[in-house]
């Protein structure tokens, strides 16, 4: 009875042993997994989490150079044109917005994959990218803090995989006179 009562502790050893080992290398499969990429976007619609997408112009002298802003919340859109290098605002409106049209933008741009891509923080820095023509930026904020950052280029590459087309003109829909913001922007 004894060395029976050891086969079976020994046997229950053996699949521990194998459950842990396991559970270790399936919770190490994906590092670079980001949590913005795994929640769904709808779920920020009742929150001060805000959407943005940017777009950087070509790499350029200081004083001409231009990124547009467009931030999405749930109380509120905003268009930003951004002079030079250092963040200065060059013209800023914002828009009156509410929770059931965030939360349907939300939708469309969870469906258009705002979140697919590669979340590895080795590619996470575009700057220098695509000098001649545009970097694109896709992002998650909570506040100031930034919880998710994807981004592109009008040359290819990236860490960005969704629908940026589509998603570009559902950003400049959640602006009523986009057209109007952005008309006149040099060297862009």
């Amino acid at each position: 009875m004894r060395y029976f009562v050891g086969f079976l502790v020994t046997i229950g050893l053996i699949v521990l042993a194998f459950v842990l080992i396991f559970n270790l290398t399936d919770n190490s499969s994906n590092p670079t997994a980001d949590p913005a990429e795994q929640t769904q976007l709808t779920s920020y619609a009742n929150t001060t989490r805000t959407a943005r997408l940017t777009v950087d112009g070509q790499i350029n002298a200081d004083s001409i150079h231009r990124q547009v802003q467009i931030d999405v919340g749930q109380n509120q859109s905003s268009f930003t044109l951004v002079g030079g290098y250092n963040g200065n605002v060059i013209k800023r409106q914002t828009y009156d917005n509410n929770q059931t049209a965030y939360r349907n933008f939300l939708y469309a741009i969870q469906q258009a994959g705002f979140s697919n891509g590669d979340f590895d923080p080795n590619k996470a820095d575009e700057r220098g990218a695509c000098p001649s023509g545009r970097r694109i930026s896709l992002d998650i904020f909570d506040g100031t803090e930034r919880v998710q950052h994807l981004w592109t280029t009008t040359c290819g590459g990236g860490t960005f995989k969704g629908n940026l087309d589509l998603i570009t003109r559902l950003f400049q829909r959640q602006i009523p006179d986009y057209n109007q913001q952005s008309r006149g922007i040099n060297n862009f």
